[in-house]
């Protein structure tokens, strides 16, 4: 009976110990390191690193948990940096773009004169503030163009005058006078309820079967209604920026619609694949990093 037990107890402990080393074999596998820093202007500007790089581990971690990305960890590591530390299975690349990105959503409009004509630029190239679509300007407050300049043509497009796409428009943050202060209309303001949803229009569905659905909270309603009843008024574009670029639809083209109506509480982005749509979910949920991080070194471990 003594005898007996002692084996049970003996193949109890090799069980144990066979669990443990597979364990060990698979968080031993290839890994991804990946070591994050502040980008140094926004760095200079900001009130308290220390607390917004704090903040930024609690994102990253939420993003890690988000895509489903076992054994990953994501640590501050001395007073400027922060390490993720990720299985092999993904690359580097991808994971930059799913958990690294500021994820700061915005909605900017076409720069307009007083005539209400757009501002576009067939040649050459408009330089924007990082991270936003606030147009660069000069000391006079011009735009800055680089090998260009800037022409204002009518809109809508008019068939006698040269054609022209989202892209040679230039763009500018979408905002709202609030109480006497001008406010963004941008992701600050979503509730953390975003969801990309199959469209129930059948008809629209044929071109857009993925809407990314969202609502506001606090003021961004009021910013909301503020600006898409200006724009209504001559159906102008309205753009959907994120971390400082353009989205754009399965077609290459920048996704902006014009608005036919006021958009208050709630609202929707047409024209994302299924993917697109679930992944900028996920990133808009859980949370925009407070302030935007570069790779400064990727290390992959055998």
């Amino acid at each position: 009976m003594r005898r007996k037990a002692t084996v049970m107890a003996l193949a109890a402990a090799l069980i144990v110990i066979f669990a443990a080393s597979c364990a060990d074999d698979q968080e031993s596998g290839p890994r991804i390191r990946i070591v994050l820093e502040p980008e140094p202007a926004a760095e200079a500007k900001a009130v308290d690193i220390d607390r917004a790089l704090d903040s930024a581990v609690a994102i990253l971690k939420q993003r890690v948990d988000a895509f489903d990305l076992p054994n990953a960890t994501v640590e501050r590591v001395g007073k400027r940096q922060i390490v993720i530390d990720l299985p092999g299975t993904i690359s580097a690349e991808e994971a930059i773009d799913k958990i690294g990105r500021t994820a700061l959503l915005q909605f900017c409009e076409a720069v307009q004169n007083e005539a209400g004509d757009v501002a576009i630029v067939r040649e050459g190239a408009v330089s924007y503030q990082p991270q936003s679509c606030e147009p660069v300007r000069d000391a006079e407050g011009n735009i800055v163009v680089e090998g260009g300049e800037i022409e204002f043509v009518s809109w809508p497009p008019e068939r006698t005058q040269p054609t022209y796409t989202s892209d040679d428009i230039v763009w500018k943050p979408a905002t709202a006078e609030i109480d006497g202060e001008e406010l963004a209309m941008d992701g600050t303001y979503l509730n953390s309820n975003t969801a990309a949803v199959a469209n129930p229009n059948t008809v629209d569905a044929v071109r857009n079967p993925w809407l990314l659905v969202f609502q506001w909270q606090g003021d961004g309603s009021a910013i909301s209604e503020q600006v898409t009843e200006r724009l209504m008024d001559g159906n102008y574009p309205l753009a959907v920026f994120l971390d400082g670029e353009p989205i754009r639809g399965e077609s290459g083209d920048i996704i902006a619609p014009r608005v036919v109506s006021v958009i208050t509480s709630q609202g929707s982005i047409t024209g994302l694949s299924q993917e697109d749509s679930f992944e900028l979910a996920t990133l808009l949920n859980t949370g925009a990093l407070p302030i935007p991080l570069r790779v400064v070194e990727i290390v992959e471990i055998e």
